[in-house]
């Protein structure tokens, strides 16, 4: 039986989710919780191999849900207030880098694209996972108190907005939120918000483990970015940069 990895924020970077992949074998599991788009160089390219890997599992991220709003919105136009298309426009493409993503998937076909929205529409916002050690919460962001017993998935349906039933409620706390949750009896894994000491050796840390972050600014598109790829039935972390750089710890 292989082993269980997690990553998060790969943010428009295959180079460093090649490398992470080609260090798994066939019968590992990696599980992305979220932002697979935006900000970085290489467009839908990650969010694409992350689709048509069989080892790969997807969390729903903030980039991921904004991307998502606004195809859905162009999809309904008619159906939207302006205010409200215009915010999701500006959120995403404006604030938060989506151009380049959005450029990336026009250039697809019409039955590819069908398939990418079909994909972020099946993406579960939180997922629990056990080894035989411990068990695990995966989120992007973190997960309101309401879901944090619950076991399995927590589909994206339980933020469908009210007025638009082909939107969501993409402010929601599961890909936004920044406050540290410790949950009793779980080790929280998330992502979303850079690590204090993204650029030294380690992932952020609190709670003795009860809750990591490890985002670690590929985002950002510097020097220090990297991607941190973790071993659920060991601990041990992997770290991948950009242009095939690869650290091992």
């Amino acid at each position: 039986m292989g082993k269980i990895y997690v990553c998060s924020d790969i943010h428009s970077h295959l180079d460093v989710l090649e490398d992470a992949l080609s260090d798994l074998n066939d019968d590992d599991i990696l599980y992305i919780i979220g932002d697979a788009v935006d900000k970085g160089p290489d467009g839908l390219l990650p969010l694409l191999k992350i689709m048509e890997d069989q080892r790969c599992r997807m969390l729903m991220g903030n980039h991921d849900l904004m991307m998502l709003q606004y195809l859905a919105c162009l999809n309904h136009e008619d159906s939207v207030r302006k205010s409200d298309m215009n915010e999701i426009r500006r959120t995403w493409l404006q604030l938060n880098g989506g151009l380049e993503t959005l450029k990336s998937y026009v250039l697809l076909d019409p039955e590819k694209q069908q398939e990418v929205l079909h994909f972020l529409e099946s993406l579960p916002l939180a997922v629990n996972v056990e080894t035989e050690e411990d068990k695990f919460l995966l989120v992007h962001a973190a997960v309101p108190a309401e879901y944090e017993d619950l076991d399995g998935t927590v589909p994206l349906d339980v933020v469908r907005d009210a007025e638009y039933p082909f939107l969501y409620d993409w402010k929601n706390d599961f890909v936004w939120s920044r406050n540290i949750k410790l949950v009793e009896d779980k080790v929280i894994i998330s992502g979303h918000t850079f690590v204090q000491n993204y650029g030294s050796d380690e992932i952020i840390a609190a709670g003795e483990f009860h809750w990591f972050d490890i985002d670690c600014g590929l985002a950002l598109n510097n020097s220090h970015s990297r991607l941190a790829v973790v071993c659920l039935n060991t601990m041990e972390i992997r770290y991948y940069f950009p242009k095939g750089e690869t650290e091992r710890m």
